[in-house]
C-alpha cells in the first residue's frame, strides 16, 4: 500500500487525474537531489514501481537531472489503488448529457421535455385618451392558460395560479370513486 503522496506522484507522472482516471498521456517525472519529493521517488524506485534515468539539465531547461519513468507495476499500482471518483449527483449527470448533445435541442427545457410558457404581448388603446397605448401580457402554453395582467410579473403569477387549479383539479379527479 503506497502512501498518498507515493500515489499521487505516480498519477502525476502518467498524466492522470486523483482518482487514477483520464488519458494517460505522459510517463516522466523530472527531478534532482533536493527535489520535494525525492525520498518518495527513491523509495518508489527501491519497490519497483519507477526507473530512474540520468538526462542533460540543458535539455530541459532546469536544474534537475534524472527522469522517473512509472513502471508497468506502477501503472497497475495506480488502477488498483486509486479511489474511486465521487457519485455524480443525476442533476449534473443529465445537465451532462444535454450539454454534449446541446446542438439538437433550443434549450434546457425543450431536452427535458418542458412545455415551457411562452409570453404573448399586446397593446390596446386606452378608452380616454386614443392616443395612449395600454400593454398587456400573459402566459400560455399546452398545459394552461394566465389571464391578460398589464405586468410581466402579474401575468406570471396568473399563470402559476392557473396551474395550480389544474392540478388540484387533476388531484380531486385521481381521487374520486369509480
Amino acid at each position: 500500500m503506497l502512501s498518498k503522496k507515493a500515489l499521487h506522484i505516480l498519477q502525476h507522472s502518467l498524466g492522470l487525474d486523483e482518482y487514477g482516471q483520464g488519458r494517460q498521456y505522459r510517463n516522466h517525472y523530472v527531478a534532482g537531489e533536493g527535489h520535494h519529493s525525492w525520498p518518495e521517488l527513491l523509495a518508489l524506485e527501491a519497490s519497483g514501481h519507477i526507473t530512474r534515468r540520468k538526462i542533460n539539465p540543458a535539455l530541459i531547461g532546469g536544474e534537475s537531472e534524472f527522469c522517473f519513468c512509472v513502471t508497468d507495476k506502477g501503472i497497475d499500482t495506480v488502477a488498483q489503488e486509486s479511489p474511486a471518483p465521487p457519485a455524480i449527483p443525476k442533476s449534473k449527470k443529465t445537465y451532462d448529457d444535454y450539454c454534449s448533445i446541446s446542438e439538437c435541442y433550443d434549450n434546457f427545457a425543450h431536452f427535458l421535455g418542458f412545455d415551457k410558457p411562452e409570453v404573448e404581448a399586446e397593446y390596446t388603446t386606452d378608452t380616454r385618451n386614443y392616443f395612449r397605448k395600454l400593454w398587456r401580457y400573459r402566459m400560455k402554453s399546452s398545459r394552461g392558460c394566465g389571464e391578460w395582467k398589464p405586468t410581466k410579473k402579474e401575468a406570471k403569477a396568473s399563470y402559476k395560479a392557473d396551474m395550480l387549479q389544474r392540478k388540484e383539479k387533476a388531484q380531486q379527479y385521481e381521487g374520486a370513486p369509480a
